[in-house]
């Protein structure tokens, strides 16, 4: 298992590049949400968030994000 701190500076380091900065933001914040989930029915609630407010963009960063779930 990866540790937090990892993951997102993974996610920083190396797929910002095509969001708007009022959309980066907007991501960091769901994806932290996602990253602090303190139960499987939270976790679950996030990511079901973040999917809805992300589909169809930014394709890789949503794999990346499940791919360590």
């Amino acid at each position: 298992m990866l540790c937090r701190w990892h993951i997102c500076k993974n996610v920083m380091a190396k797929h910002r590049t095509g969001f708007t900065e009022e959309d980066w933001q907007t991501f960091m914040t769901l994806f932290l949400g996602v990253m602090r989930a303190g139960t499987e029915d939270e976790l679950q609630e996030k990511l079901v968030q973040i999917q809805t407010e992300w589909v169809g963009t930014q394709s890789c960063v949503m794999q990346y994000v499940l791919s360590w779930m």
